[in-house]
């Protein structure tokens, strides 16, 4: 039979654990509401950052062939001299572009216009007045000359559909200008594509910025040429390559995550509203709170009944049992189970004994154990002498980007180099002052890398640079910023240092192990031809 002392401790026990329920109700609230407003923002920048990638991928495998088609064109003769007194020349170049227009089905015309007022195009009959000189792509060529006009959204007249337009100027052998030629390219699947919702946000949505800020792609056909920071407030910079952005627009507060294009001089930007992310965080955190209430008050009414009802016995067996354990001795109970009592200073015993274990054996042993696998996780991904990627790590992200451009049939290149005659320095100097040097030559290739590049050592004194996003240009010319660097640099020992270098870029017919053949090829053959060299 229960004490009037025992049943006091029953209610205050019953009283307290109420108390403790609403305050860590409270509490675990309001820290769950902190941590998944940041988990929600991070995943909502994790998702619109992987689709924003995708729409980069997207655009640059539509557009990519048609300025590599406008490159083409702009260097025919006949297309430069369609109207010279050879009517070949003017029928040769309308048949190409008839060719161009069935080859691609995203195209819808291809055509030219020349500095005395013609038009040369197939299936269409310009006005009387028609003057190409005039034209936004014919002004846009001769502003971006020598190179290939961004890209100028219009509204076709007759079938009233969404048209981009790239251009390039036309120059002849004594380097006069004669015209522009220009395709015209569907923007329908481009805008479906990067209008394609998300299940988890409906909101996000992505579209397009020329290099003077004006939208050229969007769902929206109303904000097309709009510019861009004339239409949102306190917009932020796209001075990175690629990075995270946050404005109001049309009084919504948006989040997004953007990248540039420096072949295409546009910028893809992928948006999604705050408001969505503040609404699935609540549908998550009401209902989780409210059940936390519940399950509080129900588990600390049995616990208060539990205790109230049996709470001496199984304190100080729990309590010989703790001091047994914290000595090292084995359990042994001579204590009398009947034997009741109603004090409080078991519950203190029993929680010194159990923060001295903890803190005695088990909180030092997860803690050794944690600092093990992050020691174990860093040497299995990196060199242990210059600190970069090792082989197996860039072997892995080689394998990632070789999928990511067979998926999205996007473009990157590799750079195997290899450092000259590095054997005269380690006999000269020694092994030590050699990776000593090694470690500042992998400093100064790093410091001519882009954020999104990967450096690893290869292997000895050979070093391989993953470029994503990058062609045979852009990473010829990474390769000879790095061939200068190293050339100029002042290292630790008085030998010149040099490198030789090869550079390749993936081809849909090359595997993986195929390109790291061709790359190695070209490095043995930059070795062979004298060194100091980078062979493309």
């Amino acid at each position: 039979m229960l004490t009037k002392q025992s049943k006091s401790l029953k209610n205050s026990l019953f009283n307290n654990f109420l108390l403790i329920s609403l305050l860590m109700t409270l509490l675990f609230g309001f820290l769950m509401t902190v941590v998944l407003y940041y988990h929600g923002i991070n995943s909502a920048y994790a998702l619109i950052r992987n689709k924003n990638q995708a729409a980069t991928n997207y655009i640059l495998g539509y557009f990519t062939p048609l300025r590599s088609s406008i490159e083409y064109l702009s260097k025919q003769p006949e297309i430069i001299y369609a109207l010279s007194d050879s009517q070949r020349y003017k029928n040769n170049a309308l048949a190409l572009f008839d060719m161009y227009s069935s080859t691609f089905s995203n195209i819808n015309f291809v055509y030219s216009g020349y500095e005395d007022g013609t038009l040369l195009i197939n299936k269409y009959t310009p006005p009387d007045d028609f003057n190409p000189k005039i034209r936004p792509w014919y002004k846009a060529a001769l502003e971006s000359s020598p190179e290939i006009s961004g890209g100028i959204p219009y509204e076709e007249a007759v079938t009233k559909e969404w048209l981009v337009s790239i251009s390039k100027i036309l120059i002849d052998k004594d380097n006069t200008l004669q015209g522009v030629v220009a395709i015209d390219a569907s923007m329908d699947s481009v805008t479906k594509n990067l209008f394609e919702r998300d299940e988890a946000y409906s909101s996000s949505y992505s579209y397009v910025i020329d290099k003077k800020g004006s939208l050229i792609i969007h769902h929206r056909k109303d904000l097309l040429g709009e510019i861009f920071k004339q239409r949102v407030e306190t917009p932020d910079s796209f001075a990175n390559q690629s990075g995270r952005i946050s404005y109001v627009f049309e009084k919504n507060s948006k989040i997004g995550y953007y990248t540039n294009l420096d072949s295409l001089g546009w910028t893809v930007v992928t948006v999604v509203s705050k408001s969505q992310i503040f609404y699935n965080l609540l549908i998550i955190i009401i209902p989780s709170i409210i059940v936390i209430f519940l399950v509080s008050l129900f588990v600390g009414q049995v616990i208060s009944r539990v205790l109230g009802n049996k709470i001496i016995t199984p304190l100080k067996t729990l309590e010989q049992h703790v001091k047994d354990i914290i000595e090292g001795k084995k359990s042994e109970n001579n204590q009398d189970d009947t034997n009741l009592i109603s004090e409080y200073e078991e519950i203190n015993t029993i929680a010194n004994g159990i923060e001295k274990l903890t803190h005695h054996s088990l909180f030092q042993k997860n803690i050794e154990l944690e600092s093990k696998n992050e020691l174990l996780e860093k040497l299995s991904q990196t060199d242990y002498l210059t600190g970069l990627l090792n082989r197996r790590k860039i072997n892995e992200e080689l394998q990632k980007e070789h999928q990511r451009a067979k998926r999205y049939n996007s473009v990157f290149s590799i750079i195997l180099i290899d450092v000259d005659w590095f054997k005269n320095i380690n006999d000269t100097y020694g092994h030590h002052k050699g990776d000593i040097v090694l470690k500042e030559i992998a400093k100064a290739i790093a410091s001519q890398l882009r954020t999104t590049d990967n450096l690893a050592r290869w292997g000895g004194e050979e070093f391989l640079i993953l470029c994503p996003s990058i062609d045979l240009s852009g990473a010829a010319a990474i390769a000879k910023k790095i061939q200068s660097t190293i050339e100029k640099n002042n290292f630790s020992v008085s030998n010149k240092i040099t490198i030789s270098a090869g550079v390749c870029e993936y081809r849909d017919t090359l595997s993986l192990d195929d390109l790291i053949i061709e790359v190695d090829r070209k490095l043995y053959n930059a070795k062979s031809n004298g060194r100091n060299q980078i062979i493309i």
